[in-house]
C-alpha cells in the first residue's frame, strides 16, 4: 500500500512540471482518504485544468504510468468551464469525499441547494432499485448475489447523503456512519462492509439481498417526495 502524503505530494509535483499554472485542483478522493484501503483498492484522485484537450489526457497519463503504483490511480479528471457545468445533484457529495491538495474545491463549484442533494438520492435510489429488480429476474443464478456488489457499495455512498439531509451532518467514514443508522439501513451497510465474509451466507438466501436492496431504494423514493423544500447549502471540501 501506498503512504498517502508522500504520494500525493510527489503526483501533485508532477502534475505542476507538466501543467503549471494550468493545474487549478488536485485532491484525493477514495478509500485512501477514508482510512479504509486495502491492498486491491485503488488511488482515487481528482484532477481540474483550465481546459482538458486529448494532449493533456495523453500527458496525464504518461504522469501517472511513473507513479509508484501507478497502475492502481483512477478518477475523475476535467476542465474548469466543465466542472462548473456538471449537474448540480453530484457535487456535494464530490466536495465531501474530496480533500483539497493543491487549490480550493470549493471555489471551482457553483451553489448547491438541498433540493440537489435531494436529487442525488432520488436518482441514485431509483437506479438501485432497478438495478435489483432487472439483476433478479435477468442475471443467471449462479452469480446474481454477487453482481449486487456494486449496488451495496453505491448504498453506502447514498447513505451518507440520507444522513446529511435528516440530519446536516455528513459523516465520511463507513464504521462512523453505521452506528447511527438503524433496521434495513444498517442491514445495508453491514452486509458491504462484510461483503467478503458472507458469500457463504449470500447463497444460502440470495433473495434476502435483493429484498433489502429493493426495500432500501423504494423507501428513499418515497421518503424523497416529502423532503423539505429548497434551501442553499455552503459546499465545502475536507
Amino acid at each position: 500500500m501506498i503512504e498517502t502524503q508522500s504520494w500525493m505530494n510527489e503526483f501533485t509535483a508532477k502534475l505542476l512540471s507538466q501543467f503549471g499554472e494550468r493545474l487549478i485542483f488536485a485532491g484525493l478522493q477514495g478509500s485512501y482518504l477514508r482510512e479504509e484501503a486495502t491492498e486491491e483498492s485503488d488511488i482515487d484522485v481528482m484532477i481540474v485544468l483550465d481546459q482538458l484537450a486529448l494532449a493533456d489526457l495523453a500527458a496525464y497519463k504518461t504522469i501517472v504510468a511513473k507513479m509508484p503504483e501507478g497502475e492502481k490511480a483512477c478518477g475523475f479528471i476535467c476542465g474548469k468551464e466543465e466542472l462548473l457545468a456538471w449537474p448540480k445533484h453530484e457535487l456535494f457529495q464530490l466536495a465531501k469525499e474530496t480533500k483539497n491538495w493543491h487549490g480550493d474545491l470549493a471555489q471551482l463549484l457553483p451553489p448547491v441547494t438541498r433540493e440537489d442533494i435531494c436529487d442525488s438520492v432520488r436518482i441514485s435510489a431509483a437506479n438501485l432499485y432497478h438495478e435489483a429488480c432487472h439483476r433478479y429476474l435477468y442475471d443467471k443464478e449462479d452469480d446474481r448475489v454477487e453482481n449486487l456488489q456494486n449496488a451495496y457499495k453505491t448504498s453506502s455512498f447514498l447513505l451518507k447523503l440520507v444522513h446529511y439531509l435528516r440530519t446536516y451532518e455528513y459523516i465520511t467514514t463507513r464504521k462512523d456512519l453505521l452506528p447511527t443508522l438503524l433496521g434495513t439501513e444498517q442491514e445495508i451497510l453491514l452486509s458491504f462492509m462484510n461483503w467478503d465474509n458472507e458469500v457463504a451466507v449470500r447463497r444460502e438466501n440470495p433473495d434476502l439481498w435483493y429484498q433489502r436492496l429493493i426495500s432500501f431504494a423504494g423507501d428513499l423514493l418515497r421518503e424523497m417526495q416529502d423532503a423539505s423544500p429548497e434551501i442553499r447549502i455552503t459546499v465545502q471540501a475536507q
